[in-house]
């Protein structure tokens, strides 16, 4: 072997290190936000409105170390609000947003997981669980809000295309069934911390876009065949 040759295999060599402790080091910090992630989509699942009281709604809140923040979802005095945020650090959030060529170099794209509660007089009144991503600027929304109302439905879809966000959202009551509340709440991250991230909604919240695309809402934008065909969007047998 010349010595050019040594030089440069021994370059590549370095270069091949660094790229396996990137990746090793993606892999990680993705995987440990995965499993914050699905340990407080799993306490959120476990609350509900109208039953869980306000110290169930605290108790989640400083295990993720939530802030009280007042001012949002309608909250007015003698109301207390929190809001949770996990996924990825917020600032690696923001620097890969928009930053296309660096999440095909990386595999590493933007998602994120929000909650905001509201508790009245002692007790759990009002809960939303957003699931985002948002993979080669292509965004897509998971929403799912859990409200005291007996004017209502038990349980709605729609799918919406907020200025290029597709999002799928359900809206559940108290009187929502065991069944539809497991619809409402069964988000999959999978996607968020595979290699180019997700690229359907139906990814996200598979339960409910089976629902959804078994009984659409006609308020809703349409499922495209594209959508329908894909197989990352599981299908009822």
């Amino acid at each position: 072997m010349t010595t050019n040759s040594r030089i440069l295999a021994h370059w590549l060599g370095i270069v091949i290190l660094f790229a396996l402790i990137a990746l090793g080091l993606r892999l990680g910090l993705e995987l440990r936000a995965k499993h914050r992630s699905d340990a407080l989509l799993l306490d959120l699942r476990n609350l509900s409105i109208g039953k869980s009281s306000a110290a169930d709604v605290l108790q989640v809140a400083r295990r993720y170390d939530g802030p009280v923040a007042h001012g949002f979802m309608n909250c007015v005095d003698g109301d207390q609000c929190y809001e949770i945020d996990s996924g990825l650090p917020r600032k690696l959030d923001q620097f890969m947003l928009h930053r296309v060529p660096l999440q095909r170099l990386t595999g590493l794209t933007p998602w994120f997981v929000e909650a905001a509660l509201a508790t009245t007089g002692g007790t759990l009144t009002s809960m939303r669980v957003h699931v985002g991503a948002n993979a080669y600027d292509n965004p897509l929304d998971g929403l799912t809000e859990e409200v005291i109302a007996e004017d209502r439905p038990a349980y709605m879809a729609v799918q919406e295309n907020l200025r290029g966000a597709y999002r799928l959202q359900v809206e559940i009551t108290q009187r929502a069934s065991p069944e539809q509340r497991a619809l409402a709440f069964d988000f999959d991250l999978s996607c968020a911390i595979a290699y180019g991230g997700c690229h359907q909604v139906c990814e996200l919240m598979p339960s409910a876009w089976q629902n959804y695309e078994q009984k659409p809402f006609t308020a809703g934008v349409p499922i495209t065949a594209d959508e329908i065909n894909d197989p990352r969007c599981k299908r009822l047998p």
